[in-house]
């Protein structure tokens, strides 16, 4: 299948960023650490899945001013080896890991899947995000596979509980369900909601202030899709989101006019 225009620039962005060529997305104005999930962000903002699947930049990370990389999204088939390039290292940026549904697997049968991913794959990530996809029937069926990770986890050897989040696609977010659904998610104590504002049909802006009103403080919020440029991205951490994810904006490289731009309203 031939790959789209936005995979062919993502790809060819990559390889200019790993090779060191490409400048730094973000000015320095913009890169304040960020401490959320017990984590300490370089930067609030991240690298989002489908980017950088395999962690290819993760070395490059803080030369970009990014505060994290989220690798994937990798299906959690049981015989799925984990990527080289993903193999435990030192770096001050973050490494999120996005998990998805394997192909075929219904989702009764998805829970065990992504334990077995998450028992095997933990060493790689500082965070791991629970990808519903595009056919995941209901919040119910993501928050069931949330419950058992969230239980997982306390028996996995590291020093701290990994944090782990759920993608919500904006379906489940719009005016009538969110509600719902951020409490569904919260009754089942996960760390961070990544927030899709692809298809949503209100104003980003809007949406996430009320989201971080009704979530309250004890969750982290993310933010992704819909950002074309730093005012986007400041508009974001103004309305109540901890991080923003990039991924179009990062294919396309921002003109300087903009980091501009973000200079002169933080001065």
């Amino acid at each position: 299948m031939p790959l789209s225009a936005l995979a062919l620039r993502t790809r060819w962005s990559v390889a200019r960023m790993h090779q060191g060529r490409q400048q730094p997305f973000m000015p320095a104005g913009l890169t304040t650490p960020v401490q959320v999930m017990g984590l300490d962000f370089p930067s609030p903002l991240v690298l989002a899945a489908g980017f950088d699947r395999h962690g290819r930049l993760f070395d490059a990370a803080a030369r970009l001013g990014l505060g994290a990389i989220e690798a994937g999204s990798m299906n959690c088939a049981p015989d799925r080896p984990v990527p080289p390039l993903l193999w435990p290292r030192h770096s001050a940026v973050r490494r999120g890991l996005s998990l998805g549904k394997p192909p075929g697997m219904t989702w009764a049968q998805a829970p065990a899947a992504f334990l077995h991913a998450l028992v095997n794959w933990h060493r790689c990530a500082d965070y791991v995000t629970l990808n519903p996809g595009p056919d995941c029937p209901s919040p119910d069926d993501l928050a069931r596979v949330m419950t058992v990770l969230m239980d997982a986890r306390m028996n996995l050897p590291r020093r701290s509980p990994l944090p782990l989040v759920a993608k919500l696609p904006a379906r489940w977010i719009g005016r009538t369900t969110r509600r719902s659904t951020l409490h569904r998610f919260a009754d089942t104590g996960c760390d961070g909601l990544l927030l899709s504002m692809e298809g949503l049909t209100e104003p980003p802006g809007e949406a996430l202030a009320d989201i971080a009103g009704i979530a309250g403080p004890g969750i982290t919020l993310i933010s992704v899709g819909g950002i074309s440029t730093l005012h986007d991205v400041r508009r974001r951490l103004l309305a109540g989101m901890h991080l923003v994810q990039v991924h179009r904006a990062f294919a396309r490289t921002l003109p300087q006019r903009d980091a501009m731009r973000v200079r002169s309203q933080r001065a």
